[in-house]
């Protein structure tokens, strides 16, 4: 999630009283089992807190340094508020917003809706999700969700669990699995791995499909990369 340079119980502190910890992360979108070494595109990530309530910005950026894709999200006490999509490499965005019980989608000028539910998560805040749960996929537990997908406006479900306590460039770590819930879905998404912090405060790596997409032969297809994380 974000990285501290102050204690815990100092931050709580600030946070009561409504002063805003910020975050910068930087990230490598390498080639999918190249071993880091084809580097794809780079991510800028900022967040911020402030009381109960969390937001942030994630830009990728393409080798020219031009904005291939920025999303953006804001959530209150642990639940999603708004996020938003804009994928330049396709000339195309989206937004979902949550309207008392109801979340709203607009993907390409098209709208739909659908109920929210308490498990609903946005992508740029997987991690946020991951941290609330932390002590129960500790213990084994499965953490089911609904993922917003803003081109298909709608929610799909993913069950979140541990895989394996590992190691990951020196430090001890905890690998947790995403999967869909939906045999349709399984067929054309691959399980998602993310690699925390042994405390679940940071997300390290994430090993699956990434909202940006590669050109092959001269068409943008989908993209299953390795994202590796550095805490600013």
């Amino acid at each position: 999630m974000h990285k501290l340079f102050i204690s815990t119980v100092f931050m709580g502190v600030l946070l009561s009283a409504g002063v805003a910890a910020a975050t910068e992360i930087a990230g490598t979108v390498y080639e999918k089992d190249s071993g880091r070494k084809t580097v794809l595109f780079q991510i800028k990530r900022s967040e911020q807190r402030v009381g109960l309530e969390y937001s942030g910005r994630v830009v990728f950026l393409a080798p020219d340094n031009s904005e291939a894709v920025v999303e953006e999200f804001a959530m209150k006490d642990g639940k999603p508020v708004s996020f938003s999509i804009k994928q330049n490499q396709l000339h195309e965005s989206g937004e979902m917003h949550v309207d008392g019980k109801k979340a709203l989608f607009t993907y390409k000028d098209k709208k739909d809706d659908e109920d929210v539910t308490g498990n609903m998560v946005v992508p740029s805040a997987i991690n946020e999700y991951v941290r609330l749960h932390w002590d129960a996929i500790l213990k084994g537990e499965t953490i089911k969700s609904r993922l917003v997908v803003l081109d298909r406006k709608e929610t799909v479900g993913f069950n979140f669990f541990k895989v394996e306590d590992a190691k990951y460039d020196g430090q001890d770590v905890v690998v947790v699995k995403m999967k869909p819930t939906s045999p349709f879905i399984s067929a054309l998404v691959d399980p998602v791995l993310f690699t925390f912090s042994k405390d679940g405060t940071q997300l390290l790596r994430m090993i699956g499909r990434v909202p940006v997409r590669k050109s092959v032969e001269g068409k943008l297809e989908n993209l299953d990369a390795e994202i590796a994380y550095r805490y600013l």
